[in-house]
């Protein structure tokens, strides 16, 4: 019983991970869209507290992502641990 209670923690922690990615990814698009498409922002008055925030938000998704591939690696690891290890890698080339 033990066992269960670990993987659905495991689980949970890792759905909650990925409404994070969700969450943050979105944002941080828009956020970082006036520098990704604009070639004079660097020289212009581009405002960089929009930029600031983009990137921390990026930074939680990146984050995010890895986390949800760890929390993961245990459940999948029992029934293929090759298949599991390449989500972990996936995850973090993402």
């Amino acid at each position: 019983m033990a066992l269960d209670n670990s993987y659905q923690k495991n689980a949970r922690f890792a759905g909650i991970l990925y409404l994070i990615t969700f969450v943050t990814s979105i944002p941080a698009l828009l956020l970082l869209d006036p520098i990704l498409h604009n070639e004079r922002f660097i020289t212009g008055s581009g405002s960089s507290s929009s930029i600031l925030w983009g990137c921390i938000l990026d930074m939680t998704n990146a984050i995010a992502c890895i986390g949800t591939a760890v929390a993961i690696y245990p459940i999948v690891q029992k029934q293929n641990k090759s298949l599991a290890l390449g989500f972990v890698t996936s995850r973090i080339f993402e």
